[in-house]
């Protein structure tokens, strides 16, 4: 297992690791690899007294300190975000961000945005659909204790300089974003904007 990143964004701590390895690590079950990277990870964030259990909804939650965590995987990465506010975090491979997708995630108000700004939806870069992706994702994660059933409830909003989502609303919620990139992967932090 590799740390690939280690960061800090404003109050939030991103770690994300590959989960690759040795040839014994490498032959493991996909399950069994995100069990050991997600211990690894609390350890070097927390050393071995905490440990991570779930709420009854099934969400992550850490015993023995008051930080929330969030956290994503894939079959070959898994992110973990911890912040001492709620926090979601969510990485994917590039290559399963696809412009199929658009209808199921963009609303008719980002379809229009897209459309405004000369962009054909069945060309969206591969970039820009893993970042509406995972960002949505985030702040689903972020947000479904507050109600929200579907990614489709997110709107995003977009940088006037890169394009890319800067942050979301769903209902009253406002909340920011960040992106990281590494290898192939593409990943997004969400955090609560507070009035």
């Amino acid at each position: 297992m590799e740390q690939l990143l280690s960061s800090h964004i404003g109050s939030v701590t991103l770690m994300v690791v590959l989960l690759e390895g040795d040839a014994t690590y490498n032959a493991m079950s996909v399950a069994h690899k995100t069990a050991l990277a997600k211990q690894w990870l609390l350890n070097e964030r927390y050393g071995p007294t905490i440990r991570l259990t779930a709420t009854s909804s099934g969400a992550p939650q850490l015993d023995g300190t008051p930080d929330a965590v969030s956290i994503s995987h894939t079959t070959t990465a898994l992110a973990m975000a911890f912040a001492s506010h709620p926090v979601g975090v969510d990485v994917e491979k590039k290559a399963r961000c696809n412009p199929r997708l658009v209808s199921r995630i963009l609303t008719i108000r980002e379809r229009t945005f897209f459309e405004a700004q000369n962009e054909r939806i069945a060309t969206i870069s591969s970039d820009l659909l893993s970042a509406c992706w995972t960002s949505k994702e985030a702040v689903y994660k972020l947000l479904s204790p507050h109600g929200m059933r579907t990614i489709t409830q997110v709107e995003l909003q977009f940088s006037a300089t890169d394009g890319l989502p800067q942050s979301a609303t769903f209902e009253e919620h406002r909340v920011r974003l960040h992106h990281f990139q590494f290898l192939d992967h593409w990943g997004t932090v969400a955090m609560p904007i507070l009035p």
